[in-house]
């Protein structure tokens, strides 16, 4: 996304050069890396690795024009879900900005399933996203990231996988 998206990836780099300077990445700086969370659940939402979840219903569960039967097993896209109208006009664009601002984001706590949603979510969530800001922030303070994703093709199975080269250049920065 970066390398297509180089107005975010400026963004970023200017954040992680703010927060950390020249020094080593820190735990407790994870937590001004606003932006970089923010960019990191836009990529999640739009690209969720686990693009659906599935229960076994143990009762039945009544919603307003039908119900679900016990036994059967109900599937939810999460991949739809992070794209529904609730999101926006813009809800299949990729715009990080979203998140910098609660008031834009869907009233539903459940629009977003990154992390699967519910009590069953991802354990490690947290620790996910302390690695994904660390890695983020290493990768855009050394390197300029170049290469275009607009015309790669996914494939839903277990986790959402591309099915068409995506050919990425890493730069070192100067």
């Amino acid at each position: 996304m970066l390398g297509t998206y180089s107005d975010v990836q400026e963004r970023l780099y200017k954040e992680v050069k703010e927060v950390f300077h020249n020094e080593d990445l820190g735990k407790h700086d994870l937590t001004k890396l606003v932006y970089s969370e923010a960019v990191i659940k836009e990529v999640l939402r739009l690209h969720p690795p686990v693009p659906f979840v599935a229960r076994d219903l143990q009762s039945d569960v009544v919603l307003p024009k039908y119900t679900l039967r016990a036994g059967n097993t109900c599937a939810l896209s999460l991949y739809d879900l992070n794209r529904h109208s609730s999101w926006g006009p813009d809800a299949k664009e990729f715009n990080p900005d979203r998140w910098l601002n609660p008031d834009t984001l869907p009233q539903n706590p459940y629009a977003f399933a990154g992390f699967s949603i519910g009590k069953r979510n991802c354990i490690g969530k947290k620790y996910a996203m302390m690695t994904l800001k660390t890695s983020l922030a290493h990768i855009v303070r050394k390197f300029h990231i170049s290469g275009d994703i607009t015309d790669l093709k996914w494939k839903i199975e277990v986790v959402l996988k591309p099915t068409t080269p995506a050919l990425v250049t890493l730069t070192l920065r100067s």
